[in-house]
Parts: C-alpha cells; sequence; structure tokens
C-alpha cells in the first residue's frame, strides 16, 4: 500500500513526561488532515516528529518510503514543509520577507550568501502574490503584523514544492480577518491538481 507519511511505534519522552507513547499513523495520496486537541496534548510535538524535525526516542518515520531518521535534514526540509511558532523565531529579524521565503529553498532559515536562479525568484514573488505580501518584499521580518508572518511563513513553507506541508496552529494569535485571509489562500492552494498533503494542527475546532 503506497502512504505519504507513516509513523510507525513512535514514542517520545521529554524529562518525566511521556509526550507520545506508541503512535502508528499513515496518510495516502491526495489525503488532507487535521490533528485537532487542547493545549498540552502532544499535537506540536506530533508535527515536529512528523516533519522530520524531532527524531522520536523509538518507531520510525518516513515519508514516501524515506526513513527521515537517516536522510539529509536539508533534504527533509524541502521535502516536508513546515509552518510553526518554532520556525518563525529562527527568522533574523533583520532578515526580508523576499530572503525569508526563498532561503527555504537552501533549507536554510537564514539567508546569507545563496545563489538564487530566476526559477527561484519567480516561484518567490508567485506565492507571496498567492498570500497577498508580495508588496511586502523588502520589508523586513521584525516589521511585519502577525497576520502578515503567518501568510509570509506559510509562502516559504511551499518555496520547494513539498510533498506534505505542516501547518502547526498557522491561525493563533491572528484576528477573524487575518484568519479568513490565511484559510482562503490555503484553500486555493489545495484545489491545485499538485497541492502537497496538508496536515493542520490546531484546538480551533472551527477550522
Amino acid at each position: 500500500m503506497t502512504y505519504v507519511l507513516n509513523l510507525s511505534h513512535v514514542s517520545l519522552q521529554r524529562g518525566d513526561t511521556q509526550v507520545l507513547s506508541d503512535v502508528s499513523w499513515s496518510t495516502r495520496p491526495r489525503q488532507h488532515w487535521v490533528i485537532v486537541g487542547p493545549n498540552g496534548a502532544g499535537k506540536t510535538t506530533l508535527a515536529r516528529v512528523a516533519s522530520g524535525r524531532i527524531t522520536p526516542d523509538s518507531g520510525e518515520v518516513t515519508v514516501s518510503e524515506t526513513d527521515l531518521a537517516h536522510a539529509d535534514p536539508a533534504d527533509v526540509a524541502t521535502r516536508v514543509g513546515l509552518a510553526s511558532a518554532a520556525v518563525a523565531a529562527k527568522i533574523v529579524p533583520t532578515q526580508s520577507v523576499l530572503d525569508t521565503v526563498r532561503s527555504a529553498a537552501w533549507g536554510v532559515a537564514v539567508a546569507h550568501d545563496e545563489e538564487y536562479e530566476e526559477v527561484d525568484d519567480e516561484r518567490a514573488n508567485a506565492l507571496m502574490e498567492i498570500f497577498g505580501v508580495a508588496h511586502l518584499a523588502q520589508r523586513e521580518f521584525a516589521t511585519l503584523s502577525e497576520g502578515e508572518a503567518q501568510r509570509v511563513l506559510l509562502a516559504r513553507a511551499l518555496m520547494t514544492d513539498p510533498e506534505v506541508l505542516v501547518l502547526d496552529e498557522p491561525t493563533s494569535g491572528l484576528d477573524l480577518g487575518a484568519r479568513e485571509l490565511l484559510i482562503g489562500a490555503l484553500s486555493e492552494i489545495m484545489k491545485g491538481s499538485k497541492s502537497p498533503q496538508i496536515i493542520l494542527v490546531t484546538h480551533q475546532i472551527e477550522e
């Protein structure tokens, strides 16, 4: 059977707390998923394990049969996009919106002296246009509102045309208008025939 994402008997402990315990979960092509539950339920940890950003204590995580524990982290970052508060925390405050989006092509959060091809600039600009932040391309990341920053992070997460896009509480802290803008943009992305599989992590049932 063909799986996109496959977690097999995954467990993870932090200090005295068993955060994940023997979790098995598989997704198939053309499926989108929601992980919903209260704060403190382990959703963010599950999202980070599923996206290859955390290695579990035991069990296996694969994307299209590639074992993430033995894969190049930069390759994992390009195949599994992640938009989360943890990613935002790694962005240099003075970095431009454009560099924040296109640096994902190199699997890095901080732009240095990477060289970009014309196709990279075109994709970054197209994604920023979709999420309504193209006019902010030269703004510093730290000057953005929460809603703008979230949309920039989503554009960044899609920069590498990932197989899977994991969204960890993408509307957290947003007002109703900003939330509707973001959800609308995501809906447009999901309509595409080449849309990545989307895993939405939230504690808000209305989403």
